[in-house]
């Protein structure tokens, strides 16, 4: 079938999936409607330019990646500023073997302490170090500002309000899937099966 392509179609028969072009699939599936596929853009954007603008400021004014940025905010936010190597790994975008990098590399930059779990010795618990809550802190007004300026400005209060609680939902089912460090590893290539 070499040289055909077929239109991805929504549901109301627009040509969507992305807006792409697809090499002809043998099974049929559900494509994203046009509302859809402009929720999922606008997000990317917003995500993408948010992310672009953090990381130049962490750049310009620290050593930190965006990542170790990220787990110094997730640290800040926990009662008594630590938290299990687990737990950590899942309220991330980050595989275990990264976090494992990231979490070393902000140790040996003093930032936070890696310690035994007591009541696991299994675990780890990593805990961030007062030196550590002093960059966070100093990095913080910057990254507030970026965030107000990109995201929240463009909205009146109302707005901002109801963007949360969907961005909250959303959040939440997908934290209710299983980690991807739960997934049981596969030799082989992707299938079609469902």
């Amino acid at each position: 079938m070499a040289g055909t392509r077929a239109v991805a179609r929504g549901r109301n028969g627009t040509g969507c999936g992305l807006g792409l072009y697809h090499e002809a699939v043998e099974e049929p599936f559900e494509r994203l409607d046009d509302e859809q596929i402009r929720s999922y853009v606008a997000l990317m954007e917003v995500a993408g330019q948010l992310r672009f603008r953090l990381e130049s400021h962490l750049k310009a004014e620290s050593e930190l990646s965006s990542v170790q940025f990220d787990i110094l905010g997730r640290l800040m936010r926990e009662p008594g500023h630590r938290l299990r190597m687990t737990d950590l790994a899942d309220g991330l975008a980050i595989s275990r073997s990264g976090l494992t990098y990231q979490v070393q590399a902000l140790a040996d930059s003093q930032l936070l302490l890696r310690s035994s779990d007591p009541a696991d010795e299994r675990s780890t618990l990593v805990e961030l170090s007062a030196l550590g809550q002093r960059e966070f802190l100093r990095l913080l007004p910057r990254h507030v500002e970026i965030v107000r300026a990109l995201l929240f400005d463009a909205l009146p209060d109302q707005d901002a309000r109801e963007l949360g609680l969907v961005l909250q939902r959303v959040s939440a089912h997908v934290r209710s899937l299983p980690p991807r460090s739960a997934k049981p590893r596969s030799s082989q290539g992707p299938t079609m099966a469902g």
